[in-house]
């Protein structure tokens, strides 16, 4: 009987067989050996590819500095298609954000910087958000979108929206767009790296203090920060831009404290038209977080500036109050509750206590301009434009760093003071009152030479001008 290596049955259509001659069967072993060392080559040849674009990451010579990853000719960006200009007015980049343009990423580089997408950083019903790391050190996030049941043209139309307000968009205070991925059916954008979370975070998260959380310089500050880019949106950037999701959530704090606005998804160009600047720009949906949607945008569908001025009106209560913000009429609600004691002169009565229990009166001038704009923020009518928010949150940062160069002020006096007189406080045993042991009898004075003694309230202040003279 002949074996299978020298002829093939094939079952015909009324059962027979045909067979192949040896030669034949030799062609196709040949075809087939062929075709293995293809498929081989594959593997090797993908991974060729990556790490050469990995590799050009950061250039053999190093003469050129750079955080993301340079693009190849096939997936570059055509300067005619998209161009990033700084418009007149925005806050000046670092020269390393300068040189860093957003590029297209592939799928395979967005594994690479993820480590597979091995480390989570959060997930809600607009996407999920993954920690990655450029091949020079960067750290970066990535966001997957998700696309909510919608058909693919629209999460196509909402990813690329997304895409074409945040390539240009350039400003010390609006997170940076890095890179992208639109490969297959992957929907992906690349950020610089804010460790610091949001603001929602140090408000509401019941961890452990932060200058967010303790000082009311540093929430003013965040305030303020956030303030500047929604006006560069406003005002400053071309096509101007409505945000139409501020929230304390969207509000980014780096390493440094430095506030930057994020979340654009919802995003929209304001188009220059009469209609529009006066009526508002009619949406097909009304978006944006719970708590922070204007009324007026939620009963018309038409959204303008003055809805993103509204939801940071309430942003700026949430800060004031320490109580995020809930959805409704009722009067317990931060909006419902917080504007009627603003407006009757009664704010310390819902004043957050965490930064200071008894804010001293400049402080309180400070807090009470906060409340006040955040009260016209939330007017029906004649709400005040991103301009002026801008102006009264920095009048109110002036009267809080005023009020503490004033303390130091009356500090070093008194220690001048006691310098000039040769007198310095004898420090007092631990766990002893200055005045003594009963406290009620006057602080004793002597020759030891060692610093004096100050309240808790100003030792942060003390010790810190105390190492710039150098005492």
């Amino acid at each position: 009987m002949r074996t299978s290596s020298s002829w093939i049955a094939r079952s015909g259509a009324r059962g027979g067989s045909s067979f192949v001659p040896p030669s034949t069967l030799k062609g196709f072993s040949k075809v087939n050996r062929r075709i293995d060392s293809y498929l081989i080559l594959i593997p090797l040849l993908s991974h060729i590819v990556i790490i050469r674009r990995l590799d050009q990451i950061i250039p053999p010579d190093h003469t050129t500095h750079t955080t993301v990853l340079l693009p190849l000719a096939t997936t570059m960006v055509a300067a005619a298609e998209y161009k990033v200009s700084s418009p007149a007015g925005s806050s000046s980049p670092s020269p390393k954000l300068e040189s860093a343009m957003a590029m297209e990423f592939t799928s395979a580089e967005i594994a690479v910087l993820t480590g597979n997408f091995d480390h989570l950083l959060s997930e809600d019903c607009s996407g999920t958000v993954y920690k990655g790391c450029l091949h020079d050190g960067q750290e970066v996030v990535v966001k997957s979108l998700k696309n909510h049941g919608r058909q693919g043209h629209e999460q196509e139309g909402a990813f690329v929206a997304e895409l074409e307000i945040l390539y240009q968009l350039r400003h010390h205070h609006i997170v940076r767009l890095v890179g992208w991925c639109g490969e297959d059916d992957e929907r992906l954008f690349v950020y610089e790296h804010t460790s610091n979370g949001t603001l929602r975070d140090h408000l509401h998260g019941g961890g452990k203090a932060s200058p967010v959380t303790s000082s009311w310089k540093a929430r003013v500050k965040a305030l303020l920060g956030a303030a500047r880019a929604i006006d560069h949106l406003h005002r400053i950037a071309a096509p101007r831009i409505i945000h139409r999701n501020v929230s304390s959530s969207s509000i980014l704090l780096d390493e440094s404290w430095t506030p930057r606005v994020s979340g654009f998804g919802a995003a929209v160009l304001l188009q220059a038209s009469p209609v529009c600047e006066e009526h508002g720009q009619v949406v097909a949906e009304v978006v944006g977080a719970s708590g922070y949607i204007d009324p007026e945008y939620r009963r018309t569908k038409r959204v303008s500036p003055a809805s993103d001025v509204y939801s940071f009106g309430v942003v700026m209560l949430e800060v004031l109050t320490g109580t995020p913000p809930k959805e409704g009429e009722d009067l317990m609600t931060s909006v419902g509750c917080a504007v009627p004691m603003i407006e009757s002169g009664n704010l310390v009565s819902v004043l957050d206590r965490r930064p200071s229990q008894e804010p001293s009166p400049r402080q309180m001038e400070a807090l009470e301009l906060v409340a006040y704009t955040a009260a016209r923020c939330l007017w029906q009518q004649d709400r005040p434009e991103m301009s002026n928010v801008v102006t009264d949150l920095d009048t109110a940062l002036g009267l809080i760093e005023g009020d503490e160069c004033y303390m130091l002020i009356q500090i070093l006096q008194s220690i001048g003071q006691l310098l000039t007189s040769g007198a310095r406080p004898t420090p007092c045993p631990t766990g002893t009152p200055v005045g003594g042991a009963g406290g009620d009898s006057p602080p004793r004075y002597g020759t030891d030479r060692r610093r004096p003694r100050f309240p808790p309230i100003y030792k942060p202040l003390v010790s810190r001008r105390l190492e710039e003279l150098h005492l």
